[in-house]
C-alpha cells in the first residue's frame, strides 16, 4: 500500500500519520508475502498497534479541541480496529491471516481515513472554532 494525494484529508499532520499507518501495513503485508517468521509479522502488527494508539489520541484531541461532533463515535471506530489489530496480534503466534488482515487494512484505508476522518478534517479546515473547556 502506497500513499496517494487521494488519501489526504488536507492537514499536513494527520497526512503524515497516516502515511506512517499505511507505512505499517505495507511492512506487515510484505512480510506475509514473503513469508517471513511468525515472530517478525507479529512484531510489525505490535508496532501498528503502538503508533495506532498514538494516532486515535492524537485525532481525539484535536476533535475535542473543535469540537467536532461525531468525536465519540469516532473513538469508537478507533477502539474497535484496536479490538481487530489485537486480535490479530494475539493469533499471529498462532497462524497467518494474510488475507484478513490485509482485508481490514484495505477496508480501514477505505471507510476510515477517506471517509470518517475527511469529515472531521473539513470542520477544521472550513474554519471550525477552537472550543476551550475548563
Amino acid at each position: 500500500m502506497e500513499w496517494q494525494s487521494t488519501y489526504s484529508v488536507g492537514i499536513e499532520e494527520i497526512d503524515n500519520q497516516h502515511r506512517e499507518l499505511l507505512g505499517h501495513f505495507s511492512t506487515i503485508g510484505e512480510a506475509m508475502v514473503s513469508k517471513k517468521s511468525w515472530s517478525d509479522v507479529h512484531f510489525e502488527i505490535v508496532k501498528l498497534k503502538e503508533f495506532a494508539h498514538f494516532h486515535f489520541r492524537f485525532e481525539d484531541a484535536l476533535m475535542s479541541l473543535y469540537g467536532c461532533p461525531q468525536r465519540e463515535r469516532h473513538n469508537e471506530i478507533h477502539v474497535q480496529f484496536l479490538r481487530e489489530i489485537e486480535s490479530y496480534e494475539r493469533s499471529s503466534l498462532r497462524r497467518q491471516n494474510d488475507k484478513e488482515v490485509m482485508q481490514l487494512f484495505t477496508d480501514w484505508l477505505v471507510k476510515h481515513i477517506q471517509g470518517d476522518d475527511r469529515v472531521y478534517a473539513h470542520r477544521i479546515i472550513s474554519g471550525a472554532k477552537v472550543v476551550l473547556t475548563l
